[in-house]
This record gives C-alpha cells, sequence and structure tokens, in this order.
C-alpha cells in the first residue's frame, strides 16, 4: 500500500493500482489458506482525526469462515507500519472520551482512542468515525452469515485497536454473536475503570474469553507509561487474560494488573532495545504455534 500512495503522488496511477491490487492479493491468499473470504471494514491509515494531521486511523478487516459446521468472523485489526502510526502509538496522553459511555467513560491511550473514535473529513466535508463506519460495514457482513460468531484480533497497535473494540462491543448492546478476543503485542490502551468493565463482562462461563498475548520479554506491552517513575501519575492498566510465551517451555499465566496488583514496569530503555526483537510477529506466530491450544 505504501509503494501505491508513492506511485499515486508521482502520478503514475496505474502503478499505483497495481501496487493496491497486489497488497489485496496477498490478504486474499492468507483468507484462501484459512479457508476464508475477506472483506475489509474501514481503512482510515490515510486520513487523520480533527485537531491533529500527525495521527491516522484504524485498518480492520473480516476473515468470514467458508464453513458451514462452524462458521466464524474474525475481525483483524493491523499493527504499526508507517510514520504516522508510529505517532499514533507514541501519542499516549490519557484521554477521557468526547462521546458518553465510551470505554466505559475510562481516559484512554489518546492515539489509539482518536483511530478509532476520532472524527475524520469525508469528501462531503461532513464527519466519518472509524468504529461508527465498521459496523455499518459489519452489519452488512453479518446480514449475510448471521449464524456466526465473532472473534477479534490485532498485533501491536492493531491489539491496541482490537482491546478498544472488543471493550465497546461488551458495552453496547449490539446484534451480533461474538466471542473471544485475541491481542498480540499490545500496549495498554485504557486505565483502571476500563479493565475493571471488561474483567466484569468476561467471567468464566460466560461464554467470552480474553487472551492477551505477549511473547517472553516484549516491551512494548509494558508500556505506557513510558518509565516507572510515571507509573504513579498516569494509572494505564492491562485488561485481564495475559498469558507469556516462551521459544522453549509452554505458555504461563500473567498475573492482573488491577487492584490489589499493580501494572508491569515498563522496561528501561535500555532492556527495551536489547529485547524489542521479542516484538517481531514470527515469533509471536511461532510461540503461538508450540501452544497446546494452537
Amino acid at each position: 500500500m505504501h509503494k501505491a500512495v508513492d506511485a499515486a503522488r508521482r502520478g503514475e496511477f496505474d502503478r499505483a493500482v497495481n501496487y493496491i491490487k497486489e497488497a489485496q492479493e496477498y490478504v486474499d491468499v492468507v483468507a484462501r489458506a484459512l479457508d476464508c473470504t475477506f472483506v475489509q471494514l474501514c481503512d482510515f491509515t490515510k486520513r487523520y482525526p480533527d485537531g491533529t494531521w500527525l495521527h491516522n486511523g484504524a485498518y480492520c478487516g473480516a476473515f468470514i469462515s467458508n464453513s458451514t459446521a462452524k462458521p466464524f468472523i474474525g475481525m483483524a485489526f493491523k499493527g504499526t507500519n508507517s510514520t504516522r502510526e508510529l505517532v499514533t502509538d507514541l501519542d499516549w496522553t490519557p484521554l477521557k472520551p468526547d462521546q458518553p459511555g465510551v470505554a466505559f467513560d475510562s481516559k484512554t491511550h489518546r492515539g489509539f482512542y482518536l483511530g478509532l473514535f476520532g472524527r475524520y473529513k469525508n469528501a462531503s466535508g461532513g464527519p466519518d468515525v472509524p468504529f461508527e463506519l465498521m459496523i455499518k460495514q459489519l452489519d452488512l457482513v453479518y446480514n449475510e452469515h448471521q449464524r456466526s460468531v465473532l472473534h477479534f484480533t490485532g498485533y501491536s497497535l492493531g491489539g491496541a485497536y482490537c482491546t478498544l473494540t472488543y471493550g465497546e462491543f461488551l458495552r453496547r448492546t449490539l446484534r451480533y454473536t461474538f466471542g473471544d478476543m485475541y491481542s498480540l503485542a499490545a500496549p495498554r490502551v485504557c486505565e483502571l475503570p476500563f479493565a475493571t468493565e471488561v474483567f466484569n463482562r468476561t467471567k468464566p462461563g460466560n461464554g467470552k474469553y480474553i487472551f492477551r498475548i505477549v511473547y517472553r520479554k516484549d516491551p512494548v506491552p509494558t508500556v505506557p507509561p513510558r518509565t516507572k517513575s510515571q507509573l504513579g501519575q498516569y494509572r494505564f492498566t492491562h485488561v485481564d487474560g495475559g498469558w507469556q510465551l516462551f521459544p522453549s517451555e509452554g505458555p504461563k499465566v500473567m498475573r492482573s494488573e488491577r487492584p490489589p496488583n499493580n501494572p508491569v514496569d515498563p522496561e528501561s530503555i535500555p532492556s527495551s532495545i536489547w529485547n524489542i526483537t521479542d516484538h517481531k510477529v514470527q515469533n509471536y506466530y511461532e510461540g503461538w504455534q508450540r501452544t497446546p491450544h494452537s
């Protein structure tokens, strides 16, 4: 997609179209390998929300199972691969939602909130909200697959969007049948009220489970905040369901970050640099494949 944008900026529109087709082909290859059909739900990666032109918004697609025995729809969010997405990642100033009820009225990571719930001008000058557009597109898909169970996943930035989205699905009264969330390498997204409300709605026995996956010493899930000294001021808290993967042993349950516990300390800069290879998506894939439930 980046090649397509660059080509379009140079006026090479035919080449840009070819790059877009290639990108879609890669997604379709993955979908076929999963025996699924892929449908894009929203793409705000080249747009910016009101109030800032440095950020961008979420990309989400649906992998629709072709199975009639156990039909499902997997909602997947894309991770970071552009400068503007990096800016979105780094803008972790706590933000109170401007829409009542969203994220259970908990303070959220500003970049992630704007990526899902910010307002983006469309061609007619009106506002588009990524989450609302995603729901509209999902409605069209779900109308033809009403026996399907929705599941949610995302890696890194995508894991953050996935977590916020799952919380919003738990909060709202929606007509979908939905089940589990699988976030991988996700940073923290909200403060304690959000984590508590999600916990209350995913207790054992209700058919909804969270798998918040961390590979070894990946430093990304230890932020925000950026330093240990900031933990008292910024009360970001992970949702429960943490599982830590290792290369040569089974997964281990991670302790809750809700009281009476505290959030895991952010990694120091030297440790983050040393352990950043644990953030690689291939490590997560290989670690996941070695787990008993894979």
